[in-house]
């Protein structure tokens, strides 16, 4: 077990002082270097505080408050209960861990990883937490106390999204929800794990591409002369025929990185995400893309760029839901279904080793697969 550290410090600050020349008692809580402050419903004269030699009372009061806070690190250890600046401020506001509701935790949590959108997670990322935590609410309720939910509980959310979805959707919002679980279980809020002896099973779904007739589809779809639209599917269409790039590796394009090799197109440069080197070959559509906007990809924030992908769809009558990350899976499938091998695939697209880029792009088309097999026994 962790070692827990622990310290107590009180503040009676002059900044506060009401008219009466008094201010609240603050009691400064360092648990394990996470500090917070809880106002205490005292009140000094902070040149009586702030002497060497407090007065009686006030150091009597200050005494309770550190051997209740003791007191209640004692109970914390006892009851299995992570011991943070968090739940000792409730203990002692309280006189115990507030009990949450299923609403709570997703409120609090949610909040929380908002933060991090365009940082650590995406948009998307944070749209599939919500669509977790609605069919959360749906089957165990918003009201339900958190410390009340059990193992019967999850077992029965897990078998409704797998009811609704294909396995392995259905144990991504499964894993969404018992993140959120985890992050009460650490802050306290939750003693017992109801996730206890679920494991949530792998599927493996086909990876989602493009076929060469659905890219057609978009070339040719009406966008009514609309500027933000043409200029969302030109950049969409470059990630499909020119090098399959992540979104941040497109944003960060230099053109003066191009080279001529063997009449064909070469970009080199590091992924973003990774820091492995990637070589790739631009196909002659990126190539009459780039140079319609002077060898500069124009730049759509990868949120917006994702929305007009989503009316572009529409445009095209494609049910496939388009997605800058689609288009980067589409390049790949382009190469494999005209039989590049494996290893230069991995390589164009900044794989760190063939075993990924075979995971989840060893895919073929029905037709390649047919036109091999017949040219295999053609006499």
């Amino acid at each position: 077990m962790a070692r827990t550290t622990f310290s107590i410090c009180y503040y009676c600050r002059k900044s506060n002082r009401n008219k009466s020349g008094q201010a609240p008692l603050e009691m400064s809580i360092n648990i394990n270097g996470e500090r917070l402050f809880l106002n205490l419903p005292v009140k000094f004269r902070p040149d009586e505080f702030s002497k060497k030699r407090k007065p009686h009372y006030v150091q009597k009061i200050l005494d309770e408050y550190r051997v209740k806070a003791n007191c209640v690190i004692a109970e914390l250890l006892a009851e299995h209960i992570p011991i943070t600046a968090s739940t000792l401020r409730e203990y002692l506001k309280q006189g115990g861990v507030k009990s949450k509701t299923i609403q709570d935790l997703w409120t609090e949590y949610l909040n929380l990883i908002k933060k991090r959108i365009g940082v650590s997670i995406s948009d998307v990322v944070y749209g599939r937490y919500e669509l977790a935590r609605d069919v959360c609410y749906e089957v165990l309720g918003q009201d339900k106390e958190i410390c009340t939910v059990k193992n019967a509980d999850m077992l029965n959310l897990y078998d409704t999204l797998k009811g609704r979805y294909k396995l392995s959707t259905a144990g991504g919002y499964f894993q969404k929800v018992k993140t959120t679980f985890k992050y009460g279980i650490d802050n306290g809020y939750i003693k017992t794990n109801p996730f206890n002896g679920i494991k949530i099973e792998k599927g493996t779904p086909l990876p989602k591409f493009l076929t060469e007739d659905e890219l057609k589809l978009i070339e040719d779809a009406d966008l009514w002369d609309n500027e933000r639209l043409i200029k969302a599917r030109d950049i969409l269409l470059f990630q499909a025929y020119g090098g399959g790039m992540s979104y941040i590796d497109m944003v960060n394009f230099k053109p003066e990185r191009l080279e001529i090799v063997n009449g064909t197109y070469v970009y080199k440069s590091k992924r973003h995400k990774t820091g492995i080197e990637f070589i790739t070959v631009l196909l002659p559509k990126a190539i009459e893309i780039l140079h319609k906007y002077d060898n500069q990809i124009p730049f759509i924030s990868n949120q917006k760029l994702n929305e007009y992908a989503k009316e572009i769809q529409k445009a095209a009558n494609i049910k496939k839901n388009i997605t800058s990350h689609l288009m980067r899976k589409t390049y790949a499938s382009l190469l494999i279904n005209r039989s590049v091998p494996i290893a230069t695939i991995s390589k164009m697209m900044g794989h760190s080793n063939t075993t990924i880029t075979t995971k989840i792009y060893a895919h073929t088309k029905t037709e390649t697969i047919a036109t091999q097999v017949s040219n295999a026994f053609a006499v």
